[in-house]
């Protein structure tokens, strides 16, 4: 049994040796919806991110006497616009607010491949995303005047957690060096300071990503 899982361990180690390492450019739109605990109708708000990404396989198989591989992690660095937005009329005041905060993203996702045409792959992703804000703002508008105001980050409850964590599903297609995806993100970290208040990044992101060898 050593023996074997010895062999395994190091067939696996030669087949992410002797993979392909791609990487490339990703751009893409997000809608992203800021849970604000205390707020019931807030509303999704679109966004860019855009940066590199790295692909490393893991495992490889064969589809038609032809090596592939079947799982990949990619990681890499985007910049990316989170946030969300809402409306409200109370007691005859209405009033509007939409908050945008930029992050610095590294992803981390574990890929699942299947073939589907020559040169065609089908992609099943999963991971986690971890954020340091680089800034943001408010702006709020009451009765129609409008005031815009910068974000503080920091541990105070005026302030905003400057760290957002979350997980991330999607699917997506492969064809040659391209990637297009769809995916989802669930906010685990709490970006605010008010005990009583619970708020979280979530949304979706469509993406575009072209890889290229590495070496």
């Amino acid at each position: 049994m050593k023996k074997l899982f010895s062999t395994t361990l190091a067939l696996l180690l030669v087949a992410s040796l002797t993979a392909q390492i791609t990487l490339g450019p990703r751009a893409g739109l997000n809608l992203t919806n800021m849970n604000m605990g205390l707020v019931d109708n807030t509303d999704f708000k679109a966004g860019f991110q855009i940066g590199g990404i790295l692909d490393i396989p893991v495992f490889e198989g064969f589809y038609a006497i032809r090596p592939t591989d079947l799982f990949s992690i990619q990681t890499g660095l985007l910049f990316t616009q989170k946030g969300g937005q809402f409306t409200s009329n109370l007691l005859g005041t209405s009033m509007s607010s939409s908050t945008r905060i930029n992050y610095l993203m590294v992803p981390v996702s574990q890929l699942f491949f299947l073939e589907i045409a020559r040169e065609t792959r089908l992609i099943f992703q999963t991971g986690v995303n971890l954020g340091f804000a680089l800034g943001g703002t408010i702006r709020t508008e009451i009765q129609g005047e409008t005031e815009t105001q910068s974000i503080e980050f920091g541990s105070a409850e005026h302030e905003f957690n400057s760290f957002d964590f979350g997980v991330n599903f999607g699917i997506g297609v492969e064809f040659l060096n391209f990637q297009v995806g769809v995916g989802y993100s669930i906010g685990i970290s709490n970006l605010s300071n008010v005990r009583s208040m619970v708020t979280r990044n979530n949304g979706f992101a469509f993406t575009v990503t072209y890889l290229f060898d590495l070496f």
